[in-house]
């Protein structure tokens, strides 16, 4: 007599899928949680730091400087890991085992494993590293990426000095920097439904430090503005056409826009594709494959004038923030990054 087992094994496959879909979700939310909690800290330290002006000194500096920096990187860190977490979650863990990699990715084949424990076990899968959640943030948010490059580029390095080591005295100016990058991604957060906290209302302290903190870049432009005015009226500096290299990817000759000579605008040349329905006469369409190559700009250097102007925030003042078409280096493009033309596609 032959046994069937088949509805008693689904049974047992759907309580897996079941399990790992809890955990699945309890991780997203503990990452929002904990990312939040380290946010609220780093920038009710923050207030703190600024309202107490007589009994936070030691040793000739605030005491609590590297413990601002240390919670506000950490808030960093994890918002972006609950963003991935959230957007897609196998992206979140590096040297994933098959097995789990594939219940996360195709649940419906889970069979007679419990994968959910594997996730919470003491042996559980590594998380990325900051970097790599940089990384993968871009890759699934590449129209941000010229918003927040800028500013996420040094945070994964200040955030292991101030929780490992000894972080040297930070300016000012430096601690308002990782303040405004920390409030911005907690915006995004806020932007894509992550959080339910958007910034309202002027009476909002995170609020009313972005709006001083733009009007402060506003100020430290002017006076950068002026240094290379100043420095091309008193030595008589006619433009100069230096020559400089343009055909490497991360930067490209621009000019001057206070003393018209030859400077460079550094960046990040990046390959876009975009479907295009075209019809012809009879009616019949096809599916065109359009590629283009767009030079985004992160900063600007003159060596005439001295002009430098150092994220996207300066780049917009002096409107040199707009993408480059860089579309007839195609070829060349293509060629050293082994990209391959592509065919078009039936409808």
């Amino acid at each position: 007599m032959e046994f069937d087992y088949t509805p008693l094994e689904n049974e047992g496959n759907q309580k897996y899928r079941e399990q790992l879909s809890i955990v699945v979700e309890e991780i997203q939310e503990e990452l929002k949680k904990s990312a939040y909690e380290y946010y609220s800290v780093g920038i009710r330290l923050y207030k703190d730091y600024l309202e107490d002006e007589t009994s936070l000194y030691l040793f000739g500096r605030k005491k609590n400087e590297q413990v601002i920096i240390g919670n506000l990187c950490i808030s960093i860190e994890l918002m972006l890991k609950a963003i991935i977490a959230q957007e897609a979650f196998i992206f979140l863990y590096s040297g994933l085992p098959d097995e789990i990699a594939m219940a996360l990715t195709y649940p419906d084949k889970v069979k007679a494993y419990n994968f959910a424990s594997e996730l919470t076990s003491f042996k559980k899968p590594k998380s990325i590293e900051f970097n790599e959640a940089i990384t993968r943030f871009y890759k699934l948010y590449p129209e941000r990426k010229k918003e927040f490059s800028g500013y996420l580029d040094n945070i994964s390095d200040i955030r292991n000095n101030s929780v490992h080591t000894y972080l040297p005295k930070y300016y000012k100016h430096q601690l308002d920097r990782i303040v405004y990058t920390t409030i911005k991604v907690h915006d995004f957060c806020c932007e894509i439904k992550m959080y339910f906290d958007q910034i309202l209302g002027k009476d909002n302290f995170e609020m009313k430090f972005m709006e001083e903190y733009k009007k402060s870049r506003v100020e430290e432009y002017e006076k950068k503005i002026g240094d290379a005015k100043n420095k091309t009226k008193s030595t008589g500096l006619d433009a100069q056409n230096n020559s400089i290299f343009s055909d490497e990817w991360n930067k490209i000759q621009e000019t001057c826009p206070i003393c018209k000579s030859k400077a460079i605008l550094h960046g990040e040349t990046v390959f876009l594709q975009e479907e295009e329905l075209i019809e012809d006469l009879w009616d019949n369409s096809k599916i065109m494959i359009l590629e283009y190559l767009k030079f985004n700009p992160a900063s600007f250097e003159c060596s005439v004038c001295g002009l430098l102007l150092e994220d996207i925030i300066e780049l917009e003042f002096a409107s040199l923030d707009v993408a480059i078409d860089r579309s007839e280096l195609m070829e060349d493009w293509k060629k050293e990054k082994n990209i391959k033309d592509n065919d078009l596609l039936e409808e």
